[in-house]
């Protein structure tokens, strides 16, 4: 959340790529747009199946650049929960990953460290990547 009290989620692509110094291609937008809306930690397939319709011309390559560039500007988070295959985020609070073993969806948590947490001395946390497996409501046994 910035000053303004605006979340990452609510921000307007645009404002957002132009504050990481990233140009505001229409790839990039209709991609960070994508993301910010669905909280669904799509894989690449995923953005390139659900954007084809609208950009007909888009490549998995420029789907996977983009989301490259937005990684690298710190606007998105690539993941890697148990498949192999990368996943990607857009949170701007810390939080967990609970995949599904029965759908493989995956579903963000609340990550709360606590302070008196056995961190060394001298260390300053500036990420975490917890990752918790189950089953959803869904495909419990």
């Amino acid at each position: 959340m910035d000053e303004s009290g605006q979340t990452l989620r609510t921000a307007d692509p645009r404002t957002l790529l132009a504050a990481r110094g990233l140009r505001a291609s229409h790839q990039r937008l209709v991609i960070l747009d994508y993301l910010l809306k669905h909280d669904t930690h799509p894989t690449v397939d995923r953005v390139h199946a659900d954007l084809s319709p609208l950009i007909p011309t888009l490549s998995k390559t420029t789907v996977y650049n983009t989301l490259r560039a937005l990684v690298a500007g710190g606007l998105v988070t690539e993941i890697t929960i148990g498949s192999g295959e990368a996943r990607y985020d857009v949170r701007d609070e810390s939080h967990a990953h609970l995949r599904c073993a029965g759908c493989g969806g995956v579903f963000d948590i609340p990550l709360r460290v606590a302070p008196e947490a056995d961190i060394p001395a001298g260390f300053v946390v500036t990420d975490a990547n917890v990752t918790l497996r189950g089953f959803c409501p869904e495909c419990r046994c």
